[in-house]
């Protein structure tokens, strides 16, 4: 009965979910509308997210609800994709729409009148689109001005259908009736069973990296269409409401559901649901992005899956937080040392068994050792233990050492123990103490924090006063004097050319014939002194591990990172492990244990480029076509994305102006570059981005404006009007001189036209009716021409008032333009003395840091030899004067007077 309670202790660990590396995105940041119908990504690399009630896109910062520019599309959103650098949103009420570029947005329910304004599937092919309508039609899109009906004349079952992919020849259609294979003009296969004769209700479909066609069913089920034959690749017998399928870029399936997500690799199922750090368990719709980050849609917002290597353990035992003290390899198995006991890993199967000890307080693990196959050695700091099969003791060790904080331990020839303690360190040999060493003989302290046999069976201790190597009761010490980085050393290893790698509190170094190389490690940008543990690792990379994340180095010239913001459980990395057979690093934290499968550690596959996505004052917005602003709009706001969707945290962005500015501003957290107040000028702003925040991308960005005075802009304005007006003014001029032309050629007519009525009237006294009749009409039409005459006269007049009024006003604003160059000519020598010349006493020199050092120099040399004149040392400097005194400004070299 023992036995079984020891054995039900020791299994509990089988039970606990790894939690994978999400990214959420939900109404806490910014997408306010949080059940997800369908994702997708446009050409330029937005996200964009279709809701149950909108549209929205997302640039790694923002989320823009695309609804607003359009109020159809405040909807329900059933498909997303885009085509010919256009996005295309299918509705389920309101039809077919398209979103341009430059935000425009065109329904084509108006453009086609025959495509259904209800629809249930849209689906992203290479080079065009395809639909399918709540009335079960099918529609192709190759452009927004090729939208046509197809399969009108296919002889298909009277069902329903509810996806569609094309292959060779023809399509395949996921319908409740089975898959139906139409290819040449006709319906070539349809499975509709399965082997075991059960009936297939076909609910998602698509086709690998080979063009084979997967497909899901109503129970969960998966199958495989492979030369024309059904392969079962899972077997399932739920009952299923919500289907996706995704297909990704290393041709595994990932199947989503009501209850989560299956993805198959090869042969392996992995199963990822709520408990799993899943924000919902239902699943409606999965993406993966140029980058390869799985997007994965619910009812509960979104979750990105960054990595599948990333695999988090925050309670080893149940119901707590496990803090991580040593982590112990062993033959193939992981051992993991936490304030509740061991938690021991089988990296074959990746299950673990738990081991039940309080490790906490007094007894925390610094280290640990194996024996032999079937006993450990443990430090604490309570003394020694010893793991024997499911016993933990303390260890006979203890009566011959003088301290109880045991701090390191190794083992070397001849099965010597070394055992590291605040009181210096104790040499055993067959359970017996053969040696001790303290500072009181050889050593330069006696806090001995770690100890390293090499391959070469050389000892070396990590000590707080520097690096010793213990050979034949000699020490040799090395410390800052001799090249070493700090001389409180923390850890201590070696890789596979023999090099000692030294962790310091101050920074890491690495020694190897007689000489250190030093380095201080950069982790979002940020400078990391605390080394806590270095280990090498496969393809010549060292991981260190500090209090705020994983810094690796590969090949000595490669610079990467790993911190929470990734995926890790904390910043706050307490040991490492690596293990070579399963290809994965076991990293110890103050909040649990992550796992990282090197295989899935992605490497950045995609070459980025910086956009500019807004340009913005306190005042107005504009377009990149037309940045010429005045210096009276107050702050200007420029954003810039690069569209990485690895860890939009971490990336940092660093910018400046290449007329003024010798050193970079940097960006991190955020994505918008200000300026408060710039001097009229001309400007280029220079930008870069690091994804991983250490290597900066090659390609950097340059955007070009403009900003004007406000005198200038006053001027330009003013000016534009009188322009105006004067063409104005010689408009009328020429219409008053057109109407004085016809009016002459009317007078003319109508005394002609009299002259011949008299002679008429003359020869025939006795006029017939008619003729009475067309006189009578003649006087009518001279009666018109007058009245046209009169109200031309009256247009004059006004166009001759309004010509005089202009006059005034160009008169006024003349008046006004001589009165403000009075103004300026009266104050002179108050504009001189605080322009261009400046006493020498008004000079202050504030050195905030060593970069601002040397341009102070150049300033002040070039502003003695020009008696402090600025405009004259601007013009020696060869720098626009108004930007010499900006940066005097800027510099603090100017004080107040």
């Amino acid at each position: 009965m023992k036995n079984l309670l020891i054995n039900l202790l020791l299994i509990t660990g089988n039970l606990f979910a790894q939690i994978y590396n999400f990214h959420y995105y939900n109404s806490s940041n910014g997408l306010t509308s949080t059940s997800i119908t369908s994702l997708s990504q446009d050409n330029q690399g937005y996200i964009w997210i279709g809701t149950t009630s909108s549209v929205f896109r997302y640039d790694g910062y923002n989320f823009e609800e695309v609804g607003l520019w359009h109020n159809e599309l405040r909807t329900e959103i059933i498909g997303l994709g885009e085509l010919k650098n256009q996005m295309w949103i299918a509705t389920s009420t309101k039809g077919l729409f398209i979103v341009k570029s430059n935000k425009e947005v065109i329904n084509l329910n108006n453009r086609f009148a025959y495509l259904p304004k209800k629809i249930k599937v849209l689906k992203k092919d290479t080079d065009k689109l395809l639909l399918i309508s709540q009335n079960n039609e099918f529609y192709v899109a190759y452009n927004d001005s090729a939208v046509t009906k197809i399969l009108v004349d296919a002889l298909l079952p009277q069902t329903n259908f509810n996806d569609i992919v094309s292959i060779d020849n023809g399509y395949a259609i996921a319908s409740d009736e089975g898959l139906i294979i139409f290819q040449y003009n006709r319906v070539k296969y349809k499975f509709n069973q399965s082997k075991s004769g059960k009936t297939l209700q076909v609910k998602a479909v698509a086709l690998d990296k080979n063009r084979n066609i997967i497909f899901l069913t109503s129970n969960g089920s998966i199958y495989k269409i492979e030369n024309y034959n059904l392969v079962e690749i899972y077997n399932s017998n739920n009952n299923y409401s919500k289907f996706s399928i995704l297909i990704d870029q290393n041709n595994f399936i990932w199947a989503g559901f009501d209850d989560g997500i299956l993805r198959i690799e090869n042969k392996k199922e992995n199963f990822i649901g709520y408990a799993n750090g899943l924000p919902h368990q239902v699943v409606t719709c999965l993406f993966e992005d140029r980058e390869g980050n799985i997007w994965i849609g619910t009812l509960n917002g979104i979750a990105k899956l960054n990595s599948l290597a990333i695999k988090n353990y925050p309670s080893l035992f149940p119901k707590v937080t496990s803090s991580i003290y040593k982590i112990l390899k062993s033959g193939k198995e992981i051992s993991v040392f936490s304030d509740e006991g061991v938690s021991v890993f089988n990296t074959l199967n990746s299950t673990y068994i738990n081991y039940p000890f309080n490790f906490s307080n007094h007894n925390n693990v610094n280290d640990a050792i194996e024996l032999n196959g079937n006993s450990k050695l443990i430090a604490t700091n309570n003394g020694l233990y010893i793991w024997q099969g499911n016993k933990i003791n303390l260890s006979p060790l203890n009566s011959q050492i003088v301290s109880k904080k045991i701090l390191s331990l190794a083992k070397g020839s001849g099965n010597k123990i070394y055992v590291g303690t605040d009181s210096g360190l104790f040499i055993f040999q067959a359970n017996k103490l053969i040696d001790y060493l303290s500072v009181d003989n050889i050593l330069p302290s006696n806090e001995i924090n770690s100890i390293l046999v090499t391959r070469s069976e050389e000892v070396w201790l990590g000590t707080e006063g520097g690096l010793v190597k213990y050979a034949d009761e000699n020490a040799l010490v090395l410390r800052t004097g001799n090249g070493l980085i700090n001389n409180y050393v923390t850890s201590l290893s070696e890789d596979s050319d023999g090099r000692i790698w030294i962790g310091t509190k101050k920074g890491l170094s690495s020694f190897k014939n007689g000489r250190f190389n030093n380095f201080i490690p950069k982790i979002l940008g940020n400078n990391v002194d605390e080394i806590n543990d270095v280990i090498p690792v496969k393809e010549n990379q060292i991981w260190i591990a500090t209090t705020r994340g994983i810094f690796i180095i590969k090949n000595g010239v490669e610079y990467s990172s790993l911190t929470a913001s990734d995926g890790l459980l904390s910043d706050f990395i307490t040991d490492l492990e690596y293990e070579p057979q399963s290809d994965v690093v076991f990293v110890g934290t103050n909040s649990g244990l992550t796992t990282i499968e090197l295989k899935y550690l992605k490497k950045n596959p995609f070459s980025y480029k910086i956009f500019f996505t807004k340009f913005s004052t306190d005042k107005r917005s504009y377009n990149f076509d037309q940045l010429k602003i005045s210096e009276d709009e107050g702050s200007i706001r420029i954003n810039v994305s690069i569209f990485s969707f690895f860890d939009e945290k971490k990336i940092i962005y660093r910018y400046r102006i290449k007329e003024f500015e010798d050193n970079w501003n940097y960006l991190t957290g955020s994505n918008e570059i200000i300026y408060k107040t710039l001097p009229s000028g001309k400007y280029t702003l220079i930008v870069q981005a690091s994804v991983d925040g250490i290597n900066w991308l090659k390609n950097s960005a340059e955007l070009k404006f403009e900003v004007q005075s406000g005198f200038l802009k006053y001027f330009l304005f003013y000016g534009s009007i009188l322009i105006g007006l004067i063409f104005i003014a010689s408009l009328i001029v020429f219409v008053r001189n057109f109407i004085k032309s016809r009016k002459i050629k009317v007078k003319e007519s109508e005394t002609i036209t009299g002259i011949n009525l008299l002679s008429e009237l003359q020869d025939d006294a006795q006029s017939t009716p008619k003729q009475n009749y067309d006189l009578q009409e003649l006087e009518e039409i001279k009666r018109r021409l007058e009245d046209k005459v009169e109200t031309l006269k009256n247009i004059v007049l006004e166009k001759e008032q309004m010509i005089e009024t202009l006059k005034n006003e160009n008169v006024r604003l003349k008046r006004q333009i001589e009165e403000l160059e009075l103004s300026l000519k009266s104050k002179p020598d108050v504009i001189e003395e605080e322009t261009e010349f400046v006493e020498k006493s008004r000079i202050e020199i504030i050195v905030k840091n060593s970069e601002e050092a040397e341009e102070i120099k150049r300033y002040i040399e070039a502003l003695e030899k020009c008696n402090w004149s600025i405009r004259a040392a601007a013009k020696l400097l060869n720098i626009p004067h108004s930007t010499f005194h900006y940066r005097l400004k800027k510099l603090n070299l100017l004080k107040n007077k």
